[in-house]
């Protein structure tokens, strides 16, 4: 079970054993700590929904029972992490901490080896862990490094949400732990994602006396490395923006396919009120592409990979995967399902505000289906077993 915790901080390991992006460890985790759970009336409900929904797709739509399997083990891989992690004792959360802080301290300096260029010669063993991945830093295309995940987009929003749990047990040295975060996320890992996840932990983790030093800081930062800055992604898509004064043509063309996709299955999935059928994404997102009213020819990343053609592409959230899967009317009946199980269980608490914005950002518009990381911080910050001051105050209980 330890590695398998640890694991559940790593999805982009896979050993190569399965073509996905994301193994679902979260999920064999969830199923061997379960235990007994007593079994509510909405669980049976959706179950039955999504039984219904297969079986549908299978009939009309006939996909491939391997990405059938794929979706299903995505959709697992959260919904049985996030139901464990909001049910969790104050003891297994203990545990959760000292595992996120090693992770955090260990992808911390993996980056910063990664970014100079010191992983090289480990190139085969990275390989070997993430197919998929980069071992080394993606300067040719203006990104950073990907850490131990599969592209930089997927290993900020993993870090950010990680150091945003982590810090709120934190007693001392907060500011120099946020500038650390910062700074690694924009200036290592980099990318559109590392900023819009870092304005987010800025404007809502920090004090505002603190960011009001963090904005000093930073605005000195860019001036005395303005060129260097400029050529990241994120910041050249800032720039993009300001010089171009086509402020929704240039948006599409730097946000690669996201923002298309986005846009597209979210206009295919609500007016598909069953969906486009489960695990049926290669002909759904091209049937959305072409309703999207958009010109492929126009947008630089289906010029560059499939010469200004439209190309099967995933929704690029979990709330457009519902869409896209079960339907306006699915994906409703879904989430109040949803709402009915947790709703006993869960509170809202005002300190959480941090990641409760980052996670709905993560959830309706840019996010990856299957990825655990983001839904165990929600779950655990959802909970009300979690005592924070205690665990601020014991000191023994954050040793590694």
């Amino acid at each position: 079970m330890n590695f398998l915790r640890y694991m559940l901080f790593l999805p982009s390991v896979t050993f190569g054993i399965i073509s996905s992006e994301i193994f679902p460890w979260a999920f064999f985790y969830s199923t061997l700590s379960f235990g007994y759970r007593k079994i509510k009336i909405s669980i049976i409900f959706a179950t039955f929904i999504l039984i219904i929904f297969v079986i549908g797709s299978v009939y009309f739509f006939q996909p491939q029972a391997v990405e059938i399997l794929k979706f299903l083990f995505a959709y697992l891989n959260i919904t049985f992490t996030f139901w464990l992690f909001l049910n969790l004792g104050e003891q297994q959360v203990n545990k959760v901490l000292k595992t996120i802080k090693i992770i955090i301290v260990g992808l911390f300096i993996f980056g910063v080896l990664q970014f100079f260029g010191f992983t090289k010669n480990f190139a085969d063993i990275y390989t070997f862990l993430i197919p998929r991945g980069n071992y080394q830093k993606l300067e040719d295309i203006g990104r950073g490094v990907s850490l131990l995940s599969t592209e930089p987009s997927r290993a900020a929003l993993e870090f950010v949400f990680l150091t945003m749990f982590y810090r709120k047990f934190i007693k001392n040295h907060k500011t120099l732990f946020d500038i650390a975060v910062i700074s690694f996320v924009i200036l290592v890992i980099q990318g559109g994602y590392s900023l819009l996840y870092s304005f987010v932990y800025i404007f809502f983790t920090i004090s505002k006396k603190n960011a009001a030093i963090f904005l000093a800081l930073f605005s000195s930062l860019i001036i005395f490395n303005i060129e260097r800055i400029l050529s990241f992604r994120g910041f050249k898509l800032i720039n993009g923006l300001i010089e171009s004064g086509e402020f929704w043509e240039t948006l599409i063309n730097f946000s690669g396919a996201r923002l298309t996709s986005f846009i597209a299955h979210f206009n295919y999935g609500i007016r598909s009120p069953f969906g486009a059928g489960f695990g049926n994404w290669k002909e759904s997102s091209i049937k959305a592409l072409e309703f999207s009213g958009l010109d492929p020819s126009s947008i630089s990343y289906f010029i560059w990979n499939s010469n200004g053609h439209w190309i099967p592409i995933r929704p690029p959230s979990i709330f457009t995967n519902l869409l896209m899967d079960f339907g306006v009317i699915g994906a409703a009946v879904l989430l109040i399902c949803f709402y009915f199980l947790i709703r006993d269980k869960a509170n809202v608490f005002k300190k959480n505000i941090d990641v409760y914005v980052a996670f709905s950002i993560y959830f309706f518009v840019f996010g990856y289906l299957g990825n655990p990381i983001p839904v165990i911080v929600m779950a655990l910050c959802l909970n009300t077993t979690i005592n924070y001051k205690a665990l601020m105050d014991d000191n023994r209980q954050l040793k590694t």
